[in-house]
């Protein structure tokens, strides 16, 4: 069993996880609810539901699984169209597309 996990693995789930943490903590300001409200009505659930599929990607990027790259190439996808369709892109939309991109040359050591 591998001893060590790659660091490209570590910052890709460490910038999610902080980019998740900040979104789920964002919620319930009355702020901050006000300008997703603006975007579009069901933004907050909508970006949950999204990200929440991501953070499951991301899990299995952790723990070294083949399905996870593919797994977050779609989501990934998911998540820039959802933001093509409310005209509102950004960071959170375009992790999981480029943390399966770049994971792609790993393939070979995941299990």
């Amino acid at each position: 069993m591998m001893k060590h996990r790659p660091l490209m693995i570590v910052f890709h789930c460490g910038v999610y996880f902080a980019v998740y943490t900040i979104f789920l903590n964002s919620i319930g300001r009355s702020d901050v609810e006000e300008a997703f409200a603006n975007i579009h009505p069901d933004y907050i659930r909508n970006m949950l539901i999204l990200l929440s599929l991501g953070f499951v990607g991301y899990i299995g990027l952790w723990r070294m699984r083949r399905w996870s790259i593919i797994y977050l190439i779609i989501t990934g996808v998911v998540l820039i169209g959802y933001g093509v369709f409310v005209k509102s892109l950004g960071l959170p939309n375009f992790l999981p597309l480029l943390a399966g991109l770049f994971s792609l040359p790993l393939w070979p050591m995941l299990k």
